[in-house]
């Protein structure tokens, strides 16, 4: 019951302290192992569970480290699997306002909400950019010159940085980059990385009118 009030308070303070700073744009709302974040100006330090994270914040995992950093402006969410870095989007201007973050290395989940206007988000990594609207999709990033983007739901459309060249990678489908050649095919294993499980947390609870209401809680576990 007490990880279940922490829980229920990180999200009534996310959604507080992004009214009071335009800067401050996620948050750590899970984590477990090695997690360090870099803020702007700031030295690298281990990250702590409730962490705000301001634009441009760099978060890195270790060979045990799990990370889930929620978005606030749009309730997304991103599970950063071990071993991986991701980059908070370091501007807050409205000609980079889909753009998440980037995905240097490693493997990172993005489970993004669905849009009810036509704003896009946008991920990028050394060798491609994707654009989604309400999905959930795996990037694996191997080294600089290879990436895969598996998509669970919804539908990703994969950019090659270099080539320019797009595909649509669907439910069930992987874009992979190798160098300058990008193509689409089924999802194999080797497309999602091992390691991780997901489950999911029901809590039931009443809103101000008293009626009875669902709360899904997504969290990581490792076998």
């Amino acid at each position: 019951m007490k990880n279940i009030t922490t829980l229920i308070l990180i999200l009534l303070l996310s959604v507080a302290v992004f009214s009071k700073g335009a800067e401050t744009s996620a948050l750590v709302y899970k984590m477990k192992g090695k997690v360090s974040v870099t803020q702007p100006g700031k030295a690298e330090s281990a990250a702590k569970a409730g962490e705000l994270l301001l634009r441009g914040t760099k978060i890195q995992t270790g060979e045990d480290g799990l990370a889930l950093i929620k978005l606030l402006d749009d309730n997304s969410m991103i599970r950063v699997a071990a071993l991986s870095v991701l980059t908070l989007n370091a501007k807050g201007d409205k000609e980079s306002e889909g753009k998440k973050g980037k995905v240097s290395l490693g493997s990172v989940l993005f489970d993004v909400q669905k849009k009810m206007n036509s704003s896009i988000f946008q991920v990028e990594t050394p060798t491609s950019v994707a654009t989604v609207k309400g999905t959930r999709f795996w990037i694996i990033v191997k080294n600089d010159s290879i990436c895969i983007t598996t998509t669970l739901e919804g539908s990703v459309e994969v950019e090659h940085s270099f080539t320019k060249e797009k595909v649509l990678v669907n439910a069930g489908e992987s874009g992979r980059i190798v160098g300058k050649k990008l193509t689409k095919g089924a999802s194999e294993k080797g497309d999602l990385p091992g390691g991780t499980e997901e489950k999911r947390l029901k809590v039931k609870f009443k809103d101000e009118s008293g009626e009875t209401r669902d709360l899904n809680i997504d969290y990581m576990e490792t076998p």
